[in-house]
Parts: C-alpha cells; sequence; structure tokens
C-alpha cells in the first residue's frame, strides 16, 4: 500500500501550479515549492503553524498589496480569503507574472489556494484584441466593405457599411444565417446561386 503523505507530496512538488493549505485557525498547514517560488519568500520564512495573517503582513510591509496602514490591510486581505465563498481573480507579481488564483473553503474549514500561470495566455488576448483594434480600425476607414462566414458559410462579422444604405436589414439579423440562404436578395436564378456558392468554398 502506499505511503499516502509521501504521494501528495511527490503530487504537490510535481504540478505546475502553486498550491497552498491553512487550517481552519488559519495557520499554515502545507505548501509546495511553485508557491513558494511564485510568491518570492524569502529563504526559511515559510513553516508550517505560521498564521495567515503574518503571511498577509509580510506582504504589505513589502509593499505588494497597496499603500496604507499595513496592519490593517493585512487584515482586510486575510479576511477577504476567509470570507466563506470559492472565488477567483488575477494577480500581477513582479510587474510581469500573471497568475490565475483559485481559493475556498476545504472539508475541515481550512483554505486551499492554487496558483496557475496563465501570463501568456493574457499576452495571447492582448495581441488578439490588438489585432481586432487595428483590423476595425482599417475596416472603418476602408471604402470597401467586409463581411466573414465561418466553416459552414454562416455570416460571423459584418463591417458596418456592408448594406449601403438600405435600412431595411440590420446586419444583426444576418449574424449566424447562412450565406446560400440570403443570396435571393441579389435576385439570382438558381444554376447562379449554386455557382455563387461554389465559388466560395
Amino acid at each position: 500500500m502506499p505511503d499516502t503523505p509521501r504521494v501528495i507530496e511527490e503530487i504537490l512538488e510535481n504540478i505546475i501550479q502553486g498550491v497552498v493549505m491553512f487550517d481552519n485557525e488559519r495557520r499554515l498547514v502545507v505548501w509546495n515549492q511553485q508557491y513558494e517560488s511564485i510568491l518570492n519568500y524569502p529563504e526559511n520564512f515559510l513553516h508550517v503553524g505560521l498564521s495567515h495573517y503574518d503571511m498577509a503582513l509580510f506582504f504589505a510591509k513589502r509593499g505588494d498589496l497597496g499603500k496604507g496602514d499595513v496592519e490593517q490591510i493585512a487584515r482586510d486581505r486575510v479576511e477577504f480569503f476567509w470570507s466563506g465563498q470559492e472565488k477567483q481573480a488575477e494577480i500581477t507579481i513582479s510587474g510581469n507574472r500573471t497568475f490565475e488564483l483559485l481559493y475556498g473553503k476545504s472539508s475541515d474549514n481550512g483554505l486551499v489556494e492554487t496558483y496557475t500561470d496563465i501570463t501568456e495566455r493574457k499576452k495571447m488576448e492582448t495581441s488578439i484584441r490588438d489585432s481586432e483594434a487595428r483590423f476595425k480600425g482599417y475596416v472603418d476607414i476602408a471604402a470597401d466593405w467586409y463581411w466573414e462566414t465561418d466553416a459552414d458559410s454562416r455570416f460571423t462579422y459584418f463591417s458596418e457599411n456592408v448594406l449601403g444604405g438600405d435600412a431595411t436589414i440590420k446586419t444583426s439579423d444576418l449574424i449566424g444565417v447562412k450565406r446560400l440562404d440570403r443570396i435571393d436578395l441579389a435576385k439570382l436564378t438558381p444554376a447562379e446561386k449554386a455557382q455563387h456558392f461554389a465559388d466560395f468554398n
């Protein structure tokens, strides 16, 4: 039979997330090396039995939690974590790494926190937003109009001037509609519709 504490220790030290757990007296029970590295604790600062308040006070004194009375900031921080609801947040550490923080009560009313590095995902999201903004800026000033369809030829996007002066149709009414279903607007014959559709596939 496997040694359960040893198995748990192996799991904690071999996952990419930082993990920390407190007991119901708000004292440190267990953590992994990833957690210690992510939060950049001084060597030998963490130890079993360390209070959550003392940990928060360390961050407050280091300036990680903003300006103000460090003791009050630390108390507010601890109460926020122990508010009784499972929560999710994003934190930026050292100005360049972003982590998704999940925290919630354990079965014995302790607290468990996990930290997942989402820096690359956030960079990708920012890049996508920037690209979309550039595309929209180009489309808004272009003389031509643009539309987009998905793999099933359903409309997913229209530039603002796609319908010209036709006020009887709203682009929002066309999103999700197949192109072939709207070709009748151009009064094409069935053969012309089929050819038109084939030209785009």
